[in-house]
């Protein structure tokens, strides 16, 4: 018995190390190819290295990869999957657009290794610098657009290459040697595209943000870390795995129900190499277990210009993502800025110390989790970590902030800025039970 268990478990772990992404919205009828046996795509569908996605008549569907990279797919379309690996020393990706609407928004390889990253048409390849692409393929004709970022398109015949920035687009007749020229992006270009391409009825759904001569499009370029109290089917070569599998239990003296093996929330944790450092969390699909942290990014926190517009009411309405904010605050002591530390006396804050917290924009309560502020040095060379919640106000664009646990204070408030709400700034108290306070403002962005 012992051994018939063991066996499984090989093979049950051997599947999940094998899955990369999942459908985490889907409408109408697609099948992908694998190994040369058509499987039809539901709900729960996951995708391995060196699948065919094709889609049907209206036809939409989202694809979340292991990396959080986004491949939303359209209508009479085909994708290949050529290449993935997402691994601490070799990551990489490669997509195939054979035909069709497709728009990508680039995940933790585009940051981690961008030059690892391509997406291929008949035509031309694409290299990408943290992006969002939109690719329209249709009666010979190629479009491919740049709505966020920076990319590189290459022609596969004459060799030339060309750099398209957001806002801008290039098209051109498939297998062509004619030299590529960028233009603008107006509204209209993405009109007809934006409607093969949007799931109302389902999330997440990603929306592209063009700035072209006043115009906009409201975005929703971050997707809900798509965690489900689902089991998820693994569709491989003859084989189904459902069921309940804690991988935090995998010793011999589980016992397992042999027709219904599933992938419960221990076993869908997947976590990034230990190198790349970030503290999105990370989309859930079955797969191997290695952990992940990225760099913070607080550029832009000392440019005035990122905190002049409170992001709009309608973010709030239709976003159904989840963020990670990390910020600092003054190095100068004032009398609005500064800790008294573990000695009582009122210094300024260690420059290092920083603020961070998670928003979940799609709740409608506790919008703000894991609140920390963490004071590197209170006085005697070691570190305070303080707790906080909150909530949000998508109406003005605000926040509440209050302590948690043992922590004290009167709590904080703050506003979010910019379209997509990537800046923000605010102000907290907060008081440990030793009688370590943080009274001070603060900015933060979304990482």
């Amino acid at each position: 018995m012992k051994k018939i268990i063991l066996f499984l478990l090989f093979i049950s772990n051997f599947l999940l190390a094998n899955n990369i992404g999942k459908i985490v919205s889907f409408n109408g009828e697609a099948t992908i190819t694998r190994e040369g046996e058509s499987i039809q795509v539901d709900k729960n569908s996951i995708f391995q290295k060196n699948d065919t996605l094709n889609t049907k008549e209206n036809t939409k569907l989202q694809i979340l990869f292991l990396d959080n990279t986004i491949i939303s797919v359209g209508q009479n379309s085909i994708l290949k999957i050529n290449d993935y690996l997402f691994e601490e020393k070799n990551t990489k990706a490669e997509f195939a657009m054979v035909k069709g609407i497709f728009r990508t928004i680039t995940g933790k390889i585009g940051k981690i290794a961008p030059e690892n990253f391509k997406l291929r048409t008949k035509s031309a390849s694409i290299g990408i610098r943290g992006t969002q692409i939109v690719v329209a393929l249709e009666n010979n004709n190629e479009k491919i657009f740049c709505t966020e970022g920076q990319i590189e398109i290459k022609n596969n015949i004459t060799k030339d290459s060309i750099i398209v920035n957001k806002g801008e687009f290039i098209t051109f007749e498939e297998i062509s040697n004619d030299k590529f020229r960028t233009k603008k992006i107006k509204k209209s270009d993405l009109k007809e595209i934006n409607e093969n391409l949007e799931i109302q009825e389902n999330l997440p759904i990603d929306h592209i943000s063009v700035n072209n001569n006043k115009e906009n499009i409201s975005t929703n370029t971050n997707i809900k870390n798509a965690t489900t109290t689902e089991n998820i089917s693994t569709n491989t070569k003859n084989t189904t795995t459902s069921g309940n599998v804690s991988a935090n239990n995998m010793s011999s003296e589980n016992i397992i129900n042999t027709e219904n093996i599933s992938s419960n929330e221990e076993l869908l944790t997947n976590k990034a190499p230990n190198a790349i450092k970030d503290e999105t969390p990370i989309v859930t699909i079955p797969s191997t277990n290695v952990s992940n942290t990225l760099t913070e990014d607080l550029d832009g926190l000392d440019n005035v210009a990122n905190f002049s517009t409170k992001t709009p009411s309608l973010f709030f309405k239709i976003n159904n993502s989840t963020a990670n904010y990390i910020g600092n605050f003054p190095s100068e002591l004032s009398s609005n800025n500064n800790l008294v530390n573990i000695t009582g006396q009122t210094v300024a804050i260690p420059s290092d110390s920083r603020i961070s917290m998670d928003i979940d924009f799609g709740k409608t309560a506790n919008e703000i989790s894991n609140g920390k502020i963490n004071i590197s040095d209170i006085g005697n060379g070691t570190n305070k970590i303080l707790t906080f919640d909150g909530e949000l106000n998508g109406k003005s664009a605000t926040f509440s902030l209050n302590p948690t646990g043992t922590t004290q204070g009167s709590g904080g408030s703050g506003t979010l800025y910019g379209t997509t709400a990537n800046y923000m700034q605010g102000n907290i108290n907060l008081k440990s039970t030793d009688n370590v306070e943080i009274s001070s403002d603060f900015s933060a962005k979304k990482q």
